[in-house]
């Protein structure tokens, strides 16, 4: 039996550019028969409530999660992606499970901060001359445009230096949201950004808080399979990884697949969309059994108790 669902989206409370509400919306259009969604903002549940309210009506099983970054100390420059989930319904042990992650949310959001405020002082050597309030503008942008409470805004971050250079016309969006002008900055700089936060500090949270641990898009790290493992084998042991995203971006990665079942994994589904699918005419569809679905919304669900 083929079934459709997505465990990894974006919103306007990171760096998508629709409401929680609309994305939900979106994906019942796109596939009526849709069985579960899971928004997973970077670093902030705070789409949550009004994602699980469009989820109800829409008679969609929607999950609580975000997508938790971190570097590890055997690859500082490489940022790894955690989906972390608490089961189907917000409840008040779940709000408090989810902010136990805050502080270490804080740690990113400094880490980034400092990144935005050297590069604007790098740019500015380089003649070009942009203020801090151009960033906090591009933040509060997208989020005018959708009905959101703006009391859920999130921080300004890079990726908002990112949104002003495009709208400047100083660098086409490239691989990975990175633009040519921002790498010439650092480069004539010659100083680099400060890493991501090591998410071996968030281990205890991760341990206190007890949410299902997915690994996102493994295919994309620059590791193969047997490089990838000793983290693997770490993630099991000390954040209780259980499964691994096999269906990404609307392509099986049979390769991948196999590499999770061999490591005790369960696969999950997600296309990381970050504009509910625009330019995509339907969510992948996954057969059931070979993706042990309920297997794995069950686990998502167990994160739900106390």
């Amino acid at each position: 039996m083929l079934v459709s669902l997505d465990l990894h989206a974006h919103s306007v409370c990171s760096d998508g550019t629709v409401s929680p509400r609309d994305f939900v919306l979106a994906a019942k259009s796109k596939a009526p028969s849709i069985t579960a969604l899971a928004l997973t903002d970077h670093n902030t549940f705070s789409g949550c409530r009004d994602f699980l309210d469009a989820c109800a009506e829409n008679g969609i099983e929607g999950f609580v999660a975000a997508e938790i970054s971190g570097s590890h100390p055997r690859a500082p420059q490489v940022e790894f992606h955690f989906i972390a989930v608490f089961g189907n319904a917000l409840s008040d042990p779940v709000r408090s499970r989810t902010a136990e992650f805050i502080p270490y949310f804080n740690r990113l959001v400094a880490v980034d901060t400092q990144n935005i405020f050297t590069f604007l002082d790098c740019a500015a050597k380089m003649s070009v001359r942009i203020g801090f309030s151009e960033i906090v503008a591009a933040c509060f942008s997208s989020m005018r445009s959708c009905d959101h409470p703006l009391s859920d805004v999130k921080a300004p971050a890079f990726r908002d230096v990112r949104t002003v250079l495009k709208n400047k016309g100083l660098a086409e969006t490239g691989k990975k949201g990175k633009t040519s002008f921002e790498a010439e900055v650092w480069e004539n700089a010659h100083v680099r950004p400060l890493p991501t936060p090591s998410i071996t500090a968030a281990y205890d949270i991760f341990r206190s808080a007890r949410p299902a641990v997915i690994l996102a898009h493994p295919m994309l790290y620059p590791f193969s399979m047997e490089e990838l493992t000793p983290f693997i084998d770490e993630w099991k042991r000390e954040i209780d990884l259980a499964g691994m995203e096999t269906h990404y971006a609307g392509r099986s990665w049979d390769d991948w697949h196999g590499f999770a079942s061999a490591n005790g994994l369960l696969a999950s589904v997600g296309t990381d969309t970050h504009n509910a699918y625009e330019g995509i005419d339907f969510l992948p569809e996954v057969d059931a059994g070979g993706y042990a679905v309920e297997k794995l919304l069950d686990t998502l669900r167990r994160q739900g108790t106390p």
